[in-house]
């Protein structure tokens, strides 16, 4: 099984009847493509506004995706797995899955999710910096 920004995908064959409802529907598939279509195209914006301006829509856009990250994570992904008794990361065993058998699982988050945390706070960082960065701008001009 896999999340991805976008939602949860897996190839689990065996378990199909169990997991097939627990994909991530498409329209909230879109949803997500298009919040992080959106993201972007306000970092690249902020890159033409001057001032504080271009300093708070950077920050904001960081904040708002450390909080997608997170909400994401500890209570979309937490609530899911809840309902089967699995751990969010660790060891756990399925007893209640493919009917009499138990099944074990193993999870835990993978670099792509401390990447996209790290992202988030780089990018607030960068917020912060982005007057050094771009250096003293002539007003005389």
């Amino acid at each position: 099984m896999r999340i991805y920004s976008y939602g949860f995908r897996h190839s689990l064959t065996e378990l199909a009847a169990w997991v097939a409802t627990d994909e991530t529907p498409f329209y909230q598939t879109i949803f997500a493509f298009v919040y992080l279509s959106v993201s972007v195209l306000l970092l690249m914006s902020s890159t033409w506004l001057k001032g504080r301006k271009g300093q708070l829509l950077l920050g904001t856009v960081g904040l708002i995706y450390i909080a997608y990250v997170l909400i994401a994570i500890y209570i979309v992904v937490s609530n899911r797995i809840g309902d089967y008794n699995m751990s969010l990361q660790g060891h756990s065993i399925l007893s209640e899955v493919a009917g009499d058998q138990e099944v074990e699982a193993d999870s835990s988050l993978r670099f792509g999710y401390y990447l996209a945390l790290a992202s988030g706070f780089y990018i607030i960082l960068l917020a912060m910096l982005r007057k050094f960065i771009l250096g003293k701008q002539d007003v005389r001009r």
